[in-house]
């Protein structure tokens, strides 16, 4: 309304001036000996001149539009150009290494940022369930490039993710990241947002369906399954948790049989023991599921038999905490 009534003033004013009309125009007039006032300002140009002055006008009304993010990029791309130029798979995807000094802080902040800006309610109802936990993983094995990077003088000191923070409060309980309005913690993405085994999480506790994220989430040690040299998406979020434990299972320096007689798997079974023995995937117990992977833990045919009949008894490896830039 102001605007209008400003615009009407002006307007008027520019009227009433190039019409000769008021007290200063007329003695002007007289006293400068001008005879024609409406030879300088015609209808037309008196028109012009009006229209300009309401395209200023509204220029300046016009409040600056707040630029808007983009749309989420589902693909990750760049997540992936970073993951694909520092990390190098080996042994036929059992294993990778990454190189820490080949990615910038600018860019491992830069996707965090982008991740951590998402709301709660996009992420948590509008994205579909795969979406959601390809989010998670992506934005877990994010963050944890970032701790090292943040603290790489620490950890190489140790070489390894163990020496960040304290006996009391370790890499995995450092809230060094805002999401959805909240600081947090790697395990809070972990076991609260992925696993659904952690108070305040509700929706994910009803939603946790799949173990085999234990292959896919990334704690930047040696004994970890292979951190992947691209980011994991919705739509192929099966096949690659799929192929991700896969991998891992085949790798005989932490899974294997010996002596013919007991199934040696990585400490991650030990630890998560109940994520491979409450149904999930069907998982009934850690020898269902070795029997039913057997031919991804044995090469020899009289082992898998043995897998297969659940005559094995397990033990579990030892974990290797060194940092994984190097194998």
């Amino acid at each position: 309304m102001k605007l209008i009534l400003l615009v009407s003033s002006l307007l008027l004013a520019t009227t009433t001036f190039a019409s000769g009309g008021g007290g200063g125009g007329s003695g002007g007039a007289a006293a400068g000996g001008s005879t024609s006032r409406s030879k300088e300002a015609s209808p037309k140009s008196v028109y012009k001149a009006r229209e300009n002055l309401r395209e200023r006008m509204q220029a300046k009304a016009t409040p600056t539009q707040a630029p808007t993010l983009s749309a989420h990029d589902q693909t990750y791309s760049t997540l992936t150009s970073v993951l694909s130029k520092s990390v190098t798979m080996l042994s036929g995807g059992q294993k990778s290494k990454i190189n820490y000094n080949s990615i910038s802080s600018a860019e491992v902040n830069s996707i965090s940022k982008e991740m951590l800006a998402l709301d709660k309610n996009t992420v948590m109802n509008k994205f579909s369930k795969s979406e959601r936990l390809a989010y998670f993983i992506n934005l877990y094995n994010i963050l944890t490039i970032k701790l090292i990077k943040d603290n790489y003088k620490t950890v190489k000191k140790g070489n390894s993710i163990k020496k960040i923070g304290s006996v009391f409060k370790g890499p995995w309980d450092q809230k060094f990241f805002t999401l959805f309005g909240k600081k947090h913690t790697l395990n809070d993405i972990e076991h609260g947002f992925i696993r659904g085994d952690k108070s305040g999480f509700k929706q994910s506790t009803k939603e946790y369906s799949d173990p085999r994220i234990h292959f896919a989430v990334n704690c930047a040690s040696k004994g970890c399954p292979a951190l992947l040299n691209k980011a994991f998406t919705a739509g192929s979020l099966e096949a690659d948790l799929q192929k991700t434990m896969v991998s891992f299972l085949k790798d005989r320096s932490r899974n294997y049989v010996k002596d013919g007689k007991k199934l040696y798997l990585s400490s991650i079974f030990k630890w998560y023991k109940k994520d491979f023995s409450r149904g999930l995937k069907g998982y009934k117990s850690l020898k269902d599921f070795a029997a039913k992977n057997a031919v991804y833990l044995s090469d020899k045919p009289s082992e898998i038999a043995a897998l297969k009949a659940q005559k094995l008894s397990i033990g579990f490896s030892d974990y290797d905490w060194t940092l994984n830039d190097s194998i």
